[in-house]
């Protein structure tokens, strides 16, 4: 008989099921997909564009046309495809804007708005990783999205893209950059461990060797005044990620689909309790926490989880409440 062929694994795969087990259930193995796009994860992509544009200038020796750039990031519009498939589009700030207004101008839990966000990336902060290198002239950028795939152990294969990495000069050593467009810090908890990083120091020690020293910063341009440049993976952070992403590969095997609602599930696709909640993923979950993006609940769930085997009557449950709700919602509902 043939070998079983290993699974294929990307990191925000595994992610989900370190956040969720029951989201990762309803995504990879039920197939639900969500169909609709969302403003963080577009202006995400816009400014990993532009500053992964400004890092392969800086590789090559190039000048780096901030002109065309600061143009391209209020008004890009572009389509992209890879090995004949579409991948996301990249929409200039100026049509974010338009596609998500109201979203555009809320403030944030750490009371910034994409549209103060977006003024500050284009007067300031496309400008932090140039700086970056001027304050670091030991380091040399190797590439930017550069991509991996390693197998981990008979049954799977991480793969992916790492955001930017660079190199001491001279040295078998190397600095692994994370962007994130969230706009605060990470708390000192969420440091120790990243399974992110942990994947991505394992793929690049298949490249340069187990004696390869490796150092990893998250770069927030939007974090604090002016930016933030954050080390991450403390010291036996290998060895724990190793222990970890083990446990969570064990939960996968032995569908171990327990719900872990907290108050990400105010921005799940799967909970109602997102208001933007896609169409195609309503009615799948009734275990989400019941935070609001505006108000957080540490505690309450709306449906208790039960096990697999009562999932059924749950959601039954759920359904009925819902019809209630939307009854009572109702101008010419009477008692």
């Amino acid at each position: 008989m043939a070998a079983k062929k290993p699974t294929r694994f990307s990191y925000s795969r595994l992610n989900q099921m370190e956040n969720c087990p029951f989201a990762y259930y309803l995504k990879y193995e039920q197939k639900h997909w969500p169909k609709d796009s969302a403003l963080t994860m577009e202006y995400g992509n816009l400014c990993h564009y532009v500053l992964e544009t400004i890092g392969n200038c800086i590789k090559d020796g190039k000048e780096i046309p901030y002109e065309k750039l600061t143009e391209d990031f209020w008004n890009i519009e572009l389509h992209t495809q890879e090995n004949g498939k579409k991948k996301e589009d990249i929409l200039g700030a100026n049509l974010l804007a338009k596609k998500y207004p109201e979203a555009w101008v809320k403030p944030s839990r750490a009371g910034k708005t994409y549209a103060e966000k977006a003024k500050y990336f284009a007067a300031i902060g496309m400008y932090r990783l140039e700086w970056y290198m001027q304050d670091h002239p030991e380091l040399e950028i190797v590439g930017c999205e550069v991509p991996f795939e390693f197998k981990y152990n008979d049954n799977y294969t991480f793969f992916g893209y790492i955001d930017r990495l660079l190199k001491v000069k001279g040295q078998n050593k190397y600095v692994i950059h994370d962007i994130k467009t969230k706009d605060k810090e990470f708390r000192k908890e969420d440091l120790a461990t990243p399974l992110q990083f942990v994947i991505y120091v394992l793929s690049q020690q298949k490249v340069h060797g187990e004696d390869a020293e490796f150092e990893c910063c998250y770069d927030l341009p939007f974090a604090g005044e002016d930016g933030v440049w954050q080390s991450a993976l403390t010291k036996g952070g290998i060895k724990r990620g190793l222990t970890k992403i083990d446990k969570l590969f064990a939960k996968i095997e032995n569908k171990e689909w327990k719900p872990s609602p907290s108050i990400l599930c105010a921005w799940c696709p799967f909970s109602a309790n997102n208001p933007d909640q896609p169409e195609d993923c309503k009615n799948l979950c009734c275990y989400y926490n019941l935070s609001t993006q505006d108000e957080f609940d540490t505690y309450h769930v709306k449906m208790e989880w039960k096990g697999m085997d009562k999932h059924f009557i749950q959601m039954k449950k759920f359904t009925a409440l819902q019809a209630i709700d939307e009854a009572i919602d109702d101008d010419d509902f009477e008692i």
